[in-house]
């Protein structure tokens, strides 16, 4: 297998190529046009270039491959990334070209990061939706939310407590230490028996329809997938003015 550098190396000289052709014969507009081509702007163009369903702008007049299209999809910026060694265990994995070696839309393996931000209390908190593909009754497809994670919910899980309790002979006076559980808000969690835990998306419900916790704005999304076997791969979205934009792999893990 030829290595990294010779493809990214390929991909660069189409670049190049059209670059040059810009300053010589291509308008402005029309070098911000291949470049708009080029960016990877949703989720399911990024999915046909990974299977090599859509090929590269470029492909109808240079003879483009499914591994040429991976190379595009990589953040070509980052150079930790290109010479990572995962990196090329995950391409020489992907070049079997199996049924395995292909994203799929339902196959229920992906989902996205939506991180955004939210007012409680006063104060600032970061927190993950975390949204997955449902199909639907009319056998459709749309975003659902499927949980939730920030330091907010931290404090969500029960752990034991020699001081939050109520006493094993309370029974015997109509669970008087019961009424003192309930209006301590603050450690009610402490009370759930061992075992138990609150769940932060059914907390998170609650708070917002209460209207305790407040939304204040969107700040980046990403999709993480977990279809190629031995692999999980980061996406995110590079809002930038060049070749190499819109969203592309910043991070590959092995499972």
């Amino acid at each position: 297998m030829k290595s990294i550098c010779t493809f990214i190396c390929s991909l660069c000289l189409i670049a190049n190529s059209c670059f040059s052709q810009s300053i010589s014969s291509i308008s402005f507009d029309s070098l911000f046009q291949k470049r708009i081509e080029y960016r990877v702007k949703v989720v399911s163009e990024f999915i046909d270039r990974f299977n090599f369903c859509e090929q590269l702008p470029d492909s109808a007049t240079v003879k483009g491959s499914r591994m040429q299209n991976l190379i595009s999809l990589l953040n070509l910026e980052d150079s930790a990334l290109l010479n990572n060694k995962i990196t090329t265990e995950f391409l020489k994995t992907i070049r079997k070209e199996t049924s395995e070696t292909h994203l799929s839309f339902d196959s229920g393996k992906w989902f996205a990061i939506e991180k955004a931000q939210f007012k409680y209390k006063g104060n600032i908190y970061d927190i993950n939706i975390i949204l997955k593909i449902v199909q639907g009754e009319n056998k459709g497809f749309y975003w659902a939310i499927d949980s939730v994670a920030g330091e907010l919910f931290r404090n969500s899980s029960h752990q034991s407590s020699s001081t939050y309790f109520i006493n094993p002979m309370n029974d015997e006076v109509g669970f008087t230490e019961l009424n003192k559980a309930l209006t301590n808000i603050i450690d009610i969690a402490n009370y759930v028996s061992p075992g138990r835990s609150i769940d932060p998306l059914s907390e998170f419900i609650y708070l917002l329809k209460t209207k305790e916790l407040k939304f204040i704005n969107m700040k980046e999304v990403e999709y993480i997938f977990r279809d190629i076997s031995g692999f999980q791969i980061y996406v995110k979205y590079f809002n930038r003015n060049t070749f190499n934009s819109g969203l592309l792999i910043y991070k590959i893990l092995k499972q």
